[in-house]
């Protein structure tokens, strides 16, 4: 049975006068049928905390990893704010700090998998975080649209998609979901729900 957070969505925390998070894409995500089965949540790229802090106070077991220490310092702070409790951890998410096989239930990558090259380096990248999902465990990644004019999709804003979520079925994973949808911070991106077999 899907892991599902109660409809009522927690309220993000806003922090100081830092632009709103839009969390509808993790939202989605919780509604779907193929919802992760379980909670330990890894959020790669997690940066300064918002979205982790989003997905702990849907219940979810979160660790973020980043490399930035100055980053997570802030998140761990913004956590205390938040009353959630969660897991950060230093690291490249590039390589992975050794994290166990088949731990993870939901893995959140919106921005490390799309700033890789096409092909090998982000199907490596994407097998790595293949390897710590349990059987049926959910990847939500995202990537953004070059094409665009006056800020706004064009007819060709799905040229770019082809290659990305290639990368993502030869890393091993079902694609679930693909479509525009707007993520953390705001911005329209290519989101793609994928899930390792089981």
């Amino acid at each position: 049975m899907a892991l599902r957070a109660s409809t009522a969505r927690p309220t993000p925390i806003q922090f100081g006068r830092e632009t709103p998070y839009d969390f509808t894409t993790l939202d989605e995500l919780f509604e779907a049928v193929y919802a992760p089965l379980h909670r330990r949540t890894v959020h790669v790229a997690c940066g300064n905390g918002r979205v982790s802090i989003y997905l702990a106070q849907c219940g979810m077991q979160v660790l973020g990893i980043d490399p930035d220490r100055e980053l997570l310092s802030s998140a761990r702070e913004r956590a205390i704010m938040a009353g959630v409790e969660l897991d950060f951890m230093a690291g490249d998410p590039l390589l992975l700090p050794p994290l166990p096989e088949e731990s993870f239930g939901l893995v959140v990558d919106f921005t490390l998998a799309a700033s890789l090259a096409d092909g090998l380096p982000r199907e490596e990248h994407l097998r790595r975080l293949h390897r710590i999902l349990m059987r049926k465990g959910v990847l939500l990644t995202s990537a953004p649209q070059p094409y665009r004019r006056n800020g706004k999709p064009t007819d060709r804003a799905f040229a770019f998609a082809g290659p990305f979520v290639s990368d993502i079925t030869r890393a091993g994973f079902e694609v679930l979901f693909e479509g525009l949808r707007t993520t953390p911070p705001g911005e329209q991106r290519l989101v793609v729900h994928a899930r390792k077999p089981g």
